[in-house]
């Protein structure tokens, strides 16, 4: 399974660290939601904003909530604490959350996207060279 990255010109904080899961997601939002512990899919993740999809309309508010983003490939089980912001919807059950860091809960996050953008740019690579394999260039 290859992943893709994508850069947006308009994204207002000028950041350049989206990455793109798409609905083969391996990463989740755990958040406490209207009294209630939810689960949503990750699609798209940067230090500042995700993307989520199974998100309805009862569940809207514009509060801080306390969450974390949990992601696990089967080799590796991270976790960083944060608190999440309702920004808009993006289509029907797919909302914009702003992510809400300070101090440590920032440089974990930092940290955590430096993590994922390596192993799928490893991933990536590996994937390039198995076609190159498979297409007799090496």
């Amino acid at each position: 399974m290859t992943r893709t990255t994508r850069t947006y010109t308009d994204d207002p904080h000028g950041s350049d660290d989206r990455l793109y899961f798409g609905r083969d997601s391996q990463m989740d939002l755990a958040v406490s939601w209207g009294g209630r512990q939810r689960s949503f899919e990750i699609v798209e993740f940067s230090t500042e904003e995700i993307i989520v999809v199974g998100f309805r309309v009862d569940d809207l508010d514009l509060c801080h909530h306390e969450a974390s983003l949990d992601f696990c490939d089967g080799e590796l089980l991270d976790e960083v604490t944060c608190r999440v912001v309702f920004r808009g919807f993006e289509g029907a059950g797919v909302a914009r959350l702003r992510v809400v860091t300070d101090g440590h809960e920032r440089s974990d996050l930092a940290r955590f996207a430096a993590m994922l953008r390596a192993r799928i740019e490893r991933s990536q690579a590996l994937h390039r060279v198995h076609v190159a394999a498979a297409c007799g260039w090496v």
